[in-house]
């Protein structure tokens, strides 16, 4: 049964609504140069020796398509509330730190979760979870369950047709909590209960993660005044703590919220790759994926400097038009549709000495850098379709 009294407390003094945040709502106030890399995955292989054990019963724990899969195969009934992986990492929370990952929900029912967890121990850890039905909390296992941040809905959360980029920031006695780089909420900082830093999903339900980090973050930070989202915040008491078994998360309270009508979802525009341009065939069937909607395309010329000139479709709309192909790098910003396809296409407008270009191209979305090349010539023109995280 889910319905279980509690008493809703208010601390004024756990969410600091009286002072603003400083400016560290900006989630961009921090730039990725600034950022020191503790801990990095992006799940390529395995390299990191995550734990991959199948437990046909209960879970299933895999790497495939460069994405890690966990899959919680519990009834949404049992009194643990889902699996999760961690790795032991040194993090010392003294320091300013971010954690941050980028996870889709793959399955589950209308209120399944997901989320970060950080500096667990046997007993204890911190959560930051969002849900399928677009809500966010923030919670603390501590021999059992408080909410310190109630579940709350937000609009920045995509539900089940996109990656939620979910972040922690902890700058001096602080945290902020951002999806989709957005802030949602912040509170006083807490201390680590142990030296575990993963991710979880809840009972019958199953996220992909594309990537997993954790940075510290400069002790001098120029923040950008303004005044933050500050989500009320709620302690919720839990039952006495029971045991769980290994990689099983502790059940929450069913927290009854109220209803909010979630604004309508801007229809996804199909923008199928033209099959020509300027009476060229274009060659299609490339694909890169990005973790973040706004990239930085680089070109350069890869072989010998011979004169090539290139022009770049991106969309619909010339983005770059008759370009001197050269050994520098030719930096171009984009930001991709969320709520629609993305292409590029590459056009020769003169070929140089030596026909048929192979340009190189390197797409950063901040995260990490994807070197692709495309090939074209008088005749035909090659595409390559970019998948932001929605």
């Amino acid at each position: 049964m889910k319905q279980l009294f509690f008493i809703s407390l208010l601390y004024s003094t756990l969410v600091n609504a009286q002072n603003p945040a400083q400016g560290y709502e900006d989630y961009k106030a921090i730039s990725n140069d600034a950022k020191t890399v503790s801990f990095f995955d992006d799940f390529i292989d395995n390299a990191n020796q995550w734990d991959l054990t199948v437990e046909s019963s209960y879970s299933v724990h895999k790497i495939e398509s460069e994405v890690y899969y966990l899959q919680s195969k519990d009834n949404e009934s049992y009194d643990t509330y889902g699996r999760y992986n961690t790795q032991r990492l040194a993090i010392n929370d003294s320091a300013n730190f971010e954690i941050e990952a980028l996870i889709k929900l793959a399955s589950g029912g209308e209120f399944a979760e997901y989320g970060l967890l950080w500096g667990r121990s046997l007993c204890c850890e911190h959560n930051f979870n969002v849900s399928a039905d677009a809500m966010f909390s923030v919670g603390e296992f501590k021999f059992g369950w408080d909410y310190l941040i109630s579940p709350t809905y937000s609009k920045h959360i995509y539900r089940r047709d996109g990656y939620n980029r979910l972040t922690v920031r902890k700058i001096g006695k602080d945290m902020y909590f951002f999806v989709n780089k957005n802030l949602v909420a912040s509170m006083p900082a807490r201390p680590f209960f142990g030296d575990k830093f993963g991710f979880w999903v809840s009972n019958g339900a199953a996220i992909k993660i594309d990537y997993f980090r954790i940075n510290y973050l400069p002790d001098t930070i120029i923040p950008i005044a303004e005044t933050p989202v500050i989500a009320s915040v709620t302690a919720i008491p839990m039952p006495a703590f029971t045991s769980f078994a290994v990689n099983q998360a502790p059940k929450p309270t069913f927290v009854q919220t109220a209803v909010v009508s979630p604004p309508i979802p801007t229809p996804y525009q199909v923008r199928p790759i033209p099959t020509q341009l300027e009476g060229r065939k274009i060659l299609s069937g490339k694909e890169t994926i990005v973790s973040d909607n706004e990239i930085t395309l680089q070109i350069w010329d890869d072989g010998e400097e011979d004169g090539d000139i290139i022009s770049i479709y991106f969309n619909g709309n010339w983005l770059l038009q008759n370009h001197l192909l050269t050994k520098k790098i030719k930096q171009l910003p984009i930001t991709l549709d969320t709520n629609g396809d993305n292409y590029l296409i590459l056009y020769i407008n003169n070929e140089g000495s030596r026909p048929t270009n192979t340009v190189a191209l390197s797409i950063d979305d901040g995260i990490r850098k994807r070197r692709l090349s495309l090939s074209a010539d008088q005749r035909s023109c090659q595409s390559v379709r970019l998948v932001p995280p929605k």
